[in-house]
């Protein structure tokens, strides 16, 4: 499945003490990191929320999938 604020889910590699989640490729890194590097207004906050929202609800509408 597709939604343009969904990365894609390859999988994930677990060892004794760590575990991998592997996705596609994203340029700027993980959210995190770039949240980190770049100072955003409420504005461009809110948009970012709005955007993981409506990845979540898609991602629990449409898949049935339950994110924790």
């Amino acid at each position: 499945f597709r939604h343009p604020n969904i990365l894609w889910f390859f999988g994930e590699v677990t060892t004794e003490t760590e575990i991998f989640v592997v996705t596609e490729f994203a340029a700027h890194g993980s959210l995190h990191d770039f949240l980190k590097k770049i100072e955003i207004d409420d504005s461009q906050k809110l948009e970012f929320s709005l955007s993981i929202a409506f990845g979540m609800v898609y991602l629990h509408k449409e898949k049935k999938i339950i994110h924790r």
